[in-house]
């Protein structure tokens, strides 16, 4: 048995309870707001719309997060298409959804797409293929750690990571971080031939990695 909707107002609450107990009821939006609104007691439409599961985690032992949890795929179709394409969850959840590996990458890439929140350290994500499409939705920090890993995953600066340095309004220091020197001086070797880093990045980048390049120019522009 497993109920498609409830009425909470007419149903014994013994049963309500044994229903909520044994997850005796289907995973769908209407479903989940009645959990989260008379369990949680929860009452923000808002939250329970666009933070969802991080409202389910809320209570991590729970039956409710316990069903969820072992219907995954299916739970997160239900948080898709029912987010208005944006969801809020807390970086902690963002991060138990991307390295989650009940979770396809088609899917994850339809979060990725819905996310509002900021990822702060690329490392953390653990797949990554996934990588890419996080700093093409500016979804990642820009800052100088995340450029190093994302650099050394694709061993140069694609169109992704220069695009990503374009369009930051941050201001990028590499004096600030701890990087070995050769690979500082590869990134450094990088960007010097990129034609096509904004002027202004260029610039920044160049003094900041504070290096002296000794090749003579053999490149076009």
């Amino acid at each position: 048995v497993s109920f498609v909707s409830i009425k909470f107002e007419n149903a014994n609450k013994v049963l309500f309870d044994a229903v909520y107990q044994h997850s005796l009821y289907d995973i769908n939006f209407a479903n989940l707001t009645l959990m989260l609104s008379k369990v949680y007691t929860l009452d923000s439409e808002d939250d329970i719309r666009h933070k969802n599961y991080t409202l389910v985690m809320s209570q991590p032992d729970s039956p409710l997060a316990s069903y969820v949890n072992n219907h995954i795929s299916d739970y997160l179709d239900m948080v898709l298409s029912s987010c208005d394409g944006s969801i809020v969850d807390d970086e902690v959840i963002v991060l138990s959804v991307l390295n989650n590996e009940g979770i396809s990458d088609e899917q994850k890439g339809q979060y990725i797409n819905a996310l509002k929140t900021f990822v702060t350290s690329l490392s953390e994500v653990e797949s990554e293929s996934l990588w890419s499409s996080l700093l093409d939705k500016d979804r990642i920090v820009c800052s100088e750690e995340n450029i190093v890993s994302y650099f050394e995953h694709v061993d140069g600066l694609d169109k992704t990571l220069i695009e990503f340095i374009n369009r930051t309004d941050t201001e990028l220091d590499f004096k600030k971080i701890d990087i070995e020197n050769e690979k500082k001086t590869k990134l450094f070797r990088s960007i010097i031939v990129c034609n096509d880093l904004s002027n202004n990045k260029y610039d920044e980048l160049i003094c900041s990695l504070h290096r002296i390049y000794n090749t003579s120019f053999g490149i076009a522009n």
